[in-house]
């Protein structure tokens, strides 16, 4: 298993992640602060077909939320 932490707001490809080789892609409360639809067609970029982004974020604040 290899992770990263990435700008999704830059091209995941100049940050050295080739293209179609990601299987899974976590964002857990942070594509909310991004510009989209660019940083989701970076990270569809870098997905392998049948790959998955999975998005967590909070809708309504909880006493837990700066948890995540």
């Amino acid at each position: 298993m290899t992770y990263a932490q990435i700008d999704a707001d830059e091209p995941l490809t100049a940050q050295g992640i080739e293209p179609h080789s990601v299987d899974l892609v976590v964002a857990s409360n942070v594509l909310h602060d991004v510009v989209l639809p660019g940083s989701l067609c970076n990270i569809h970029e870098v997905l392998r077909p049948g790959g998955v982004l999975l998005m967590v974020e909070l809708t309504k604040p909880t006493s837990w939320w700066h948890l995540c």
